[in-house]
């Protein structure tokens, strides 16, 4: 295979890359109500600009973190 189709066809890498580092906060988050771990569910949405990632926690509660 030559090297410009190899470079073009892992061209999208770096776009995942920045996508899941802008969505994906440095530290934890803590659910405000109970103090436990939340994870992300992989949703996010736009809002006046901003990007939000939905959380949930162990106890199933929901809130929407900035990430940007």
């Amino acid at each position: 295979m030559n090297p410009c189709a190899r470079a073009s066809r892992h061209a999208w890498l770096p776009s995942l890359l920045a996508v899941l580092m802008a969505v994906t906060p440095t530290t934890p988050q803590l659910c405000p109500q109970d103090k436990t771990p939340m994870t992300a569910t992989g949703n996010t949405r736009q809002e006046n600009g901003k990007t939000l990632a939905e959380y949930k926690c162990e106890q199933g509660h929901l809130y929407w973190v900035a990430v940007d």
